[in-house]
C-alpha cells in the first residue's frame, strides 16, 4: 500500500533545530507517510543528524553542491510518491495531530487543491511568544478571493511549511520556479508615499523595521523616515530628515549585509551601516534569511517600483 502523504524536507545548515523538526514528524498521530529528507550540501552537522535516524519511512538524498531551496524542493517532489505532499522546514515543529487534521480536512474538500494550518511563533528556547491568531477567512476560499486577500494582506499560508498540496494540482500548474532565490543579504529600491499622520515601515528578514511616517505627526516629533525604529541599544533615528512633503513620492535604497543596514532616503544617507536588533528574540542575532514585509497600520499608503537584488 502506497503512503498517503509525502513529507518533503529540504535541509541546508539546519543543525540547530533539525532534530526537533524530524522528531516532530516521526511522532505524528497519523503514521501513514513517507518522509524524504534532502540535504543541499550542508557544511554543518546536518548530514550527521539525518544519518542518525533508521526509521524505514525516511528516504535520504544529498546534493553534491548547493542548488538552493526551490531546485531542491522540486527534486524532492519529483522523487516522492504520495497523492498528498506536505512541505516541511528544518526549523519548524509539528503538533502531534497536524497531519491528521490536514488530511481529514482535505478528505471533506474534494475540490481544494491545497490546505494550510495556523502556526505559533516561538523563540530559540522553544517558548511561544506569539500564539496563532484566529483565522477570519472562510473554511474554503475561491481562487479569486484568495488572490484578492493576498494582494492586500500578504500570503494566506504564512510560509511553505504550513502547506499541504494535492499532487494532482502540482501536475496541473507545475513545480516551483527555480529562478526564485532566498537571500539574507540584499539591496532594495522602493518608492513610497503616505498621507497626513501616516505610519508604516519595512520589515527586513521579518524584523521591524525601516520606519516610514509623517515627521510632523506627534509620534515622530520631527524625526524623519528611514530610521531603525525598534532598535533600543543600537541607533534608531535617522542621521537627518530627508522626507519629501506629505503626498509626494519618496525613494528608499536599503542595503542589508549580515545584521547591518544602510538606508538612503531620496538620495540622502540616513542610516550608515548600523545593526538592526532582533526585536522578537532580543539580544540574539537576526535570522540569516527572512521575508521583506511592507507594513501598514491601517493608514492609506502606496508602494511602487520595488526592486530587490541579491548580494553575494
Amino acid at each position: 500500500m502506497s503512503e498517503l502523504i509525502s513529507i518533503v524536507l529540504p535541509v541546508y545548515n539546519g543543525e540547530r533545530y533539525l532534530r526537533a523538526s524530524i522528531d516532530s514528524v516521526l511522532t505524528q498521530s497519523l503514521q501513514d507517510f513517507e518522509f524524504i529528507i534532502w540535504d543541499d550540501a550542508s557544511t554543518d552537522s546536518s548530514r550527521e543528524i539525518i544519518s542518525s535516524y533508521s526509521d524505514p519511512r525516511i528516504r535520504v538524498f544529498e546534493n553534491n553542491s548547493n542548488l538552493g531551496l526551490f531546485k531542491t524542493l522540486n527534486l524532492i517532489i519529483t522523487n516522492s510518491s504520495g497523492p498528498l505532499i506536505k512541505l516541511w522546514s528544518q526549523d519548524d515543529v509539528m503538533k502531534e495531530d497536524c497531519l491528521s487534521k490536514l488530511t481529514s480536512f482535505l478528505s471533506t474538500q474534494n475540490m481544494a487543491a491545497m490546505a494550510y494550518c495556523a502556526y505559533d511563533l516561538f523563540d530559540r528556547d522553544g517558548k511561544v511568544y506569539k500564539p496563532a491568531p484566529p483565522d477570519q477567512t472562510p473554511e474554503t476560499i475561491d481562487p479569486r478571493l484568495a488572490a484578492q486577500i493576498m494582494f492586500y494582506n500578504g500570503s494566506l499560508t504564512g510560509n511553505i511549511a504550513n502547506v499541504i498540496l494535492r499532487r494532482s494540482a502540482l501536475d496541473e500548474v507545475g513545480l516551483f520556479r527555480e529562478d526564485m532565490m532566498v537571500s539574507g543579504d540584499f539591496e532594495m529600491w522602493v518608492d513610497w508615499k503616505i498621507k497626513d499622520k501616516g505610519d508604516s515601515g519595512i520589515y527586513l528578514r521579518g524584523t521591524p523595521q525601516v520606519q516610514i511616517w509623517d515627521p510632523s505627526d506627534k509620534p515622530a516629533s520631527g524625526v524623519g523616515s528611514g530610521g531603525l525604529y525598534n532598535n533600543q541599544k543600537n541607533p534608531s533615528k535617522p542621521i537627518k530628515k530627508a522626507d519629501k512633503p506629505i503626498g509626494e513620492w519618496n525613494t528608499f535604497r536599503i542595503v542589508m549585509k549580515g545584521d547591518n543596514v544602510t538606508v538612503y532616503l531620496n538620495g540622502e544617507l540616513v542610516v550608515d551601516n548600523k545593526p538592526l536588533a532582533n526585536y522578537f528574540e532580543k539580544g540574539k542575532p537576526l535570522p540569516a534569511t527572512g521575508p521583506i514585509e511592507l507594513q501598514h497600520h491601517g493608514d492609506k499608503l502606496w508602494f511602487k517600483n520595488i526592486y530587490v537584488k541579491e548580494l553575494k
